[in-house]
């Protein structure tokens, strides 16, 4: 008995495949994450054209309606206070 190995790749923004759908992969870049082996992040058109990005902070993908926003505005509250803490 024969067996067979297909390969696809999933897009990590709308997590759509090659395997059942007809959509080309345009984007992939490994992104190194803390603690762990580095992450391959694969974008197909529709979602570079939508202008989806890898969020590291958050670890995924999303758009400009960022849901990061405000621990990103936390953060940068604190690294102020700590600035002006010591001086």
């Amino acid at each position: 008995m024969a067996t067979r190995t297909i390969t696809y790749t999933q897009c990590d923004g709308c997590l759509r495949s090659t395997l059942d759908d007809e959509i080309e992969i345009v984007s992939t870049k490994a992104v190194p994450r803390p603690f762990s082996p580095p992450k391959t992040v694969a974008l197909c058109a529709d979602c570079v054209e939508a202008e989806k990005y890898y969020c590291r902070l958050c670890d995924r993908v999303h758009t400009d309606d960022n849901p990061c926003d405000p621990q990103l505005r936390e953060i940068e509250r604190a690294e102020a206070y700590a600035k002006e803490m010591i001086r």
